[in-house]
């Protein structure tokens, strides 16, 4: 049906990553064991690491979102894509802030597997 079609615009997640609309946290993510390359989806980044002017947090909640993310993942069944968990933006505080997020497998630019951590609304 498409294989003559003609490529109108295609944006790459390189791209993406390099006008700072993805936030590449692989070498992170690598840290925690992750296999494939992750990115953060803007809205999960801006709410889950920079919602507050506590910049000094940032690398202990990447590392906290992509713990959690870790768990989810491996609980999955193996033919799943997807898998929703929740972090708590709280920080010691007595009542919980719970976000949730996506972490989602799908291609990259050559087809290749990689992570994407996004709101359920990006989804």
């Amino acid at each position: 049906m498409f294989e003559n079609a003609e490529v109108i615009h295609s944006y790459t997640r390189a791209q993406a990553i390099a006008e700072g609309f993805l936030f590449d946290v692989t070498e992170a993510a690598r840290a925690e064991q992750f296999r494939l390359p992750v990115a953060l989806a803007p809205h999960a980044y801006a709410e889950a690491i920079d919602y507050d002017d506590n910049t000094d947090a940032h690398t202990a909640r990447i590392t906290a979102v992509l713990s959690a993310a870790r768990a989810a993942i491996r609980d999955l069944p193996e033919s799943a894509y997807r898998g929703e968990f929740q972090i708590d933006r709280g920080e010691g505080d007595a009542e919980p802030d719970l976000l949730t997020l996506i972490a989602h497998c799908g291609p990259s630019d050559q087809g290749e597997p990689v992570i994407t951590i996004m709101r359920p609304a990006d989804d």
